[in-house]
This record gives C-alpha cells, structure tokens and sequence, in this order.
C-alpha cells in the first residue's frame, strides 16, 4: 500500500509537470512568437520610404515614330545633346520598363526648349505583358504641366500620388508644343523605395539639406559672424550652390559623424562641392546639391574604385545637372580644397566670400 501510494503520488506529480511544462512551453512560444511580430513590425517600421531615382529600360511604344537618330536611345545618355525627336503628335510616345513592379512617385522631363513643352501629357501604367491594353492613368491629360527652368534647360516634375504598382509604364505627348509633337531631351524616373535603418538616417539628413532652397546662384557673399550665423543665413537664403549646401550639412553632422568637405574639379574643368563622412566604420560620400548618397569614399570614386550603380539619387536629384553625377563627374576628379572642421569651413568660407 505504501509502494503503491508512492507511486501514484509520483504518477501524480509527473502529470502536473509533465502538464504545466507543456503550459511554460506553449507560453513561451507564444512570447517568441509575438515578440518576433513585434520585431518584424519594428524592422518594418525602422525603414524608411523615399522617392529614389530607379534603373529603367527606355523603349518605343508599339505606335510611337521618331526621326532617325533620335530615339529612345538618347534618354540613355548623360548628354543633354542627345534628344529624342517624334515626327508627329500621333507618334509622339516612349515606355519604359523596371526589372520588377514598382510604384511610380514622380517624373522629372527635360524639354528640347521652352517652346517645345508641351502643355499637356499623361502617364500610365501598363498592366500585363507588352500589346496590353489594361491601363491606369497616373498623370491625367487635363493636369497643369508646370515647366521651370535650370542652368539654361526647361524642365518638369511630375508628382505621382498612385499607389499600385506597375512594370512598365507609357508617356504620351498630348498637345501644347510649338511643333506639335514630343522634343525631350532627359527622364529622371523617381520611384518610391523603403530604405534600410543602418542608411535611412543619413540619407534622410540628405534629402533634408538638398530641400532648403532651390539650386543656383547662392550665397556668394556674408557679414556672418560665426558658424552658427552663416548656417541660419544659408538656411533662409532663396538660392543655393553646392558649396552653400555643403556648409549646412557638415555643419548639421558635426558632432555625429567625421567628416571631410571636399571642393572638386572633374576633368572637364566642371567644379562641384561633396562631403566624404565616416559613417559608423564605412566611408561614404554625400551631394546634399543633388541629394545623393555614393556608398564608397571620394577617392575611390575618383580612382575609378566605386561601383556607381549602388548610388541613391533622392527626388531633389534634376538630371539638368547630369554633369556633377556619379562617374560623369567624379571619375578622375581633382580636389582642390579639404575641411575637416567646421570652424576650418567657415573661416575659409569667409576668406573666399566675403570682401
């Protein structure tokens, strides 16, 4: 009796845990399991969205008509020479394509000249395989075309507020240039992309900088008194050049990251301002002029070093300023000046802007 009540006492006990780990066990997976949404929500919500330039393929529509040697082959060139030239308004068209559905944010079109751009186009997106006919518009024809001019080239930006997603995508020209029919010299396709945490800060601090006020001719002259004087006259200024946005970022990181402003000469005597920054062990180059972010150090990208298909071009990038881009400019660069301070930056600023 003895023996036996010990070994139900046993049986008993053996059950309760055997039920209560069941219990932890299921408890505990659960925990992990809600914790792993939790981080899977944080991650996702530790990216950040922006509107990148993307890689497209430019080509003919299946009605489009151009003039020998002014295709779609001249939006693939950096030259603002090179332009794509319709015969007539009914053949007036281009597509594009991406490797994979995206949603289009924006379209920034380059004209042949003021009097060529057209006062009216749209933009679709094109569902299914080439020679479908399942379209959403994403720019209406009866949308106010807003033409701006830049550095002698007259231009457009496009905002697109469609969230579906699309592979290829159809410009048409639908009326309002002199010659009645598509002159276009240059496309910047924007697409809305989500970052990762470990660059989103610093490309976010970018985008920023490259918003404060539109490009051209700057700040060439100042009565600041200090750092702190100059950044906040900058801030405030209607216009500014590369080296205006060049000040603001450095003096906006310092303190979180190194970094070296670096004035540049390319070798067609084109000169333009970056910061080079040590971002947390990795040497990267940043344009807050065309909001882009290089992910390789200045000299390697003069050294010919850098994969230049890596780069991140924000929405304030205008292919009008193709000249001071990646490899079109960097490849065989000089650097003329260096500051690693910005108390250095700003008594040089002083020197070369004041009088």
């Amino acid at each position: 009796m003895h023996v036996g009540s010990d070994f139900l006492v046993m049986l008993f006990r053996r059950s309760v845990l055997g039920r209560c780990g069941i219990f932890v066990f299921l408890f505990l997976a659960l925990i992990g399991v809600v914790v792993g949404v939790v981080h899977a929500y944080l991650g996702y919500r530790s990216h950040t969205v922006f509107n990148l330039l993307g890689a497209v393929e430019f080509y003919s529509c299946d009605d489009s008509n151009y003039y020998s040697g002014h295709g779609v082959d001249a939006l693939d060139t950096a030259n603002l020479d090179d332009y794509v030239a319709a015969v007539s308004a009914q053949g007036s068209s281009f597509c594009f394509s991406t490797n994979e559905a995206s949603q289009l944010a924006g379209l920034k079109l380059v004209w042949y000249s003021l009097a060529e751009a057209p006062k009216s186009i749209e933009v679709l997106g094109l569902a299914g395989g080439r020679g479908t006919t399942e379209i959403e518009v994403l720019w209406a024809k009866d949308n106010p075309l807003v033409v701006k001019s830049l550095s002698g080239f007259f231009y457009s930006e496009l905002s697109i507020e469609s969230l579906s997603k699309f592979s290829r995508f159809r410009v048409n020209y639908v009326a309002g240039a002199g010659q009645d029919r598509l002159l276009l010299r240059a496309v910047a396709p924007f697409f809305r992309t989500r970052v990762g945490s470990d660059l989103a800060p610093v490309l976010r601090d970018i985008h920023r900088v490259s918003l404060t006020a539109p490009y051209g001719m700057g700040v060439t002259e100042t009565d600041s008194r200090d750092i702190d004087a100059l950044a906040s006259s900058l801030k405030t200024a209607s216009s500014l050049h590369c080296g205006n946005y060049n000040y603001i970022f450095a003096y906006e990181i310092s303190g979180r990251y190194g970094w070296s402003a670096l004035g540049l000469v390319s070798n067609l005597q084109a000169q333009h301002a970056v910061v080079e920054i040590d971002y947390f062990g990795e040497e990267y180059t940043a344009d807050p002029t065309l909001g882009a972010l290089y992910l390789c150090s200045n000299s390697a990208m003069r050294a010919g070093g850098c994969d230049f298909s890596t780069a991140l071009y924000t929405d304030t990038y205008n292919p009008v300023l193709w000249r001071y881009k990646g490899a079109d400019f960097h490849l065989g660069a000089k650097v003329k000046s260096r500051y690693s301070g910005i108390q250095e930056y700003f008594d040089a600023y002083r020197k070369l802007d004041v009088k």
